[in-house]
């Protein structure tokens, strides 16, 4: 029995395939290199973040990412600074929730997954401080 996860990855591959179908790629290597478990896009990518909240304690980040079909990903994220507080963290990708989570401390691992969408995703991270005061952020994400 596939899992949820597999079926939509075989529909995504499926629906890529189609596309390709019309300009002569060979499809059947691609389903088959794309099938294999150990390939990756991109490894160990670290991106730093600066960001400074409103004097509420609330931030708001939004990325675009541009990809030429649905991508797989998995992400981590820890929070650096400040040490004190916690925070409330909600991201969204192309509007839907991959991931919510209340009192956050600072150095916590966050881990998520998702999907990019055809052409140009948006992600979308939400995030409230403990404490209501103006401060930096200081975030470390690896993908």
């Amino acid at each position: 029995m596939e899992t949820k996860e597999k079926v939509h990855e075989n529909a995504v591959i499926d629906q890529f395939c189609e596309h390709l179908d019309l300009s002569g790629v060979q499809v059947e290597k691609l389903k088959k290199l794309m099938d294999n478990q150990n390939y990756a896009v991109a490894q160990n990518i670290t991106i730093p973040i600066e960001l400074d909240t409103d004097d509420k304690g609330y931030v708001k980040y939004s990325k675009s990412i541009t990809t030429v079909f649905p991508v797989k990903f998995n992400a981590t994220g820890v929070i650096t600074f400040p040490a004190n507080g916690t925070w409330n963290v909600k991201v969204y990708m192309n509007g839907s929730v991959i991931y919510q989570k209340a009192d956050v401390k600072n150095g916590e691992k966050i881990s998520l997954s998702g999907w990019t969408g055809w052409g140009t995703s948006t992600l979308v991270v939400d995030a409230q401080w403990s404490v209501t005061a103006k401060t930096h952020v200081s975030i470390t994400i690896s993908v």
